[in-house]
């Protein structure tokens, strides 16, 4: 027998990890008011846990309208003032 657990959100996930049904790897940041509550805890706090970077992606098309690239550029700028502090 080999349990499986599938699902398609974070809450969902979460709600399961309270629920105390299962043990899941979460991001830190989506988990952050259960473990300051004390619902739930660092299972292992001896290890450091990477920080993800940020990712920002653009399906590549044949023909982008120049909206959607001024925006995309925007966040680009964005990102990198915010990553540089």
């Amino acid at each position: 027998m080999n349990p499986t657990v599938v699902v398609s959100n974070i809450k969902t996930l979460l709600l399961a990890v309270l629920s105390g049904r299962i043990f899941a790897p979460v991001m830190q940041h989506d988990c952050q008011p259960y473990l300051d509550s004390g619902e739930l805890e660092i299972v292992f706090p001896n290890l450091e846990s990477q920080m993800w970077g940020i990712y920002l992606y653009r399906p590549y098309q044949t023909i982008t309208p120049k909206r959607v690239l001024v925006v995309f550029e925007i966040l680009e700028r964005l990102l990198k003032m915010h990553s540089e502090q």
